[in-house]
């Protein structure tokens, strides 16, 4: 397997860990009554390091890819957006964890909502590449 296949593999292995452990904590959430402020705080994390692992893996991505020589614009396009939309994805992972830290569960849920449907909008302009 070459470098390309080795940098999307890890891509989208993180990107589908961010999802499935932001649907994850929901669920736990959901069923834990006293100590759901704990478990979302816990959850963030390892989410925000799998955020961190992928976004670099994409960018080592799209580097190899634009690096010999010119790129469609479309594809700069694309990636710019994804960029902004995953580190909104961060941000919100963030002010999550300090709301749950501030035992303000429904907010931190919100925003846990927010990055698991902006991860579905990332996702759907990475197929489109």
């Amino acid at each position: 397997m070459d470098m390309n296949g080795i940098l999307i593999l890890v891509h989208i292995l993180c990107m589908a860990g961010v999802f499935g452990g932001l649907l994850a904590s929901l669920a736990a959430g959901a069923g834990a009554s006293g100590d759901a402020a704990a478990t979302g705080r816990a959850a963030m994390r390892p989410l925000n390091i799998l955020l961190i692992v992928g976004f670099l893996a994409g960018m080592g991505l799209y580097v190899q890819q634009t690096s010999g020589g010119e790129a469609k614009a479309s594809l700069h396009a694309i990636v710019g957006i994804k960029m902004l939309i995953l580190v909104a994805v961060g941000a919100f992972m963030g002010i999550a964890g300090a709301a749950f830290k501030k035992e303000n569960v429904p907010r931190g849920r919100l925003l846990q909502v927010v990055a698991a449907a902006l991860c579905v909008v990332a996702a759907a302009l990475g197929v489109s590449i």
